[in-house]
């Protein structure tokens, strides 16, 4: 983890032979897993469990596109991951473009407007903790 609740509950229902994540799945996937681990709400609405023993955190460093041998997409990744990229992005970019330095680094050639935008959300956050520091 950290690991988004709605690919927590889509791992769970295929490693179980279910092709569709139905509510019935989701209604038992959060019942016990909010028993086990913590959650937190993320600023883009989804919510995250966190591993045993770690405290939600703004920002984690990226584990990129494929995880303990799993594969993810960038759909999968939890916005701290996301954040934590946005985060280094700033730190290190050299470049003038640098949600297409981002989408390089997660394996993207071409970037949807839609992707693009989400990045350059991500960075404008990003900034904002250098200019203010953390609160």
């Amino acid at each position: 983890g950290p690991i988004t609740f709605r690919h927590l509950s889509e791992t769970i229902a295929r490693a179980h032979g279910f092709q569709r994540t139905g509510s019935q799945i989701k209604k038992q996937v959060w019942a016990t897993i909010l028993k086990l681990r913590q959650a937190s709400k993320c600023p883009n609405g989804e919510v995250v469990f966190w591993p045993h023993g770690m405290q939600p955190v703004q920002a984690v460093p990226f584990r990129g596109l494929v995880v303990n041998g799993e594969e993810r997409t960038w759909q999968d990744v939890p916005y701290p991951e996301k954040f934590g990229l946005a985060v280094d992005t700033i730190k290190s970019s050299g470049t003038d473009d640098p949600a297409a330095e981002m989408a390089a680094q997660i394996g993207l050639a071409r970037l949807r407007q839609t992707t693009r935008e989400e990045l350059e959300a991500l960075l404008i956050a990003a900034r904002k903790i250098f200019e203010e520091g953390p609160n």
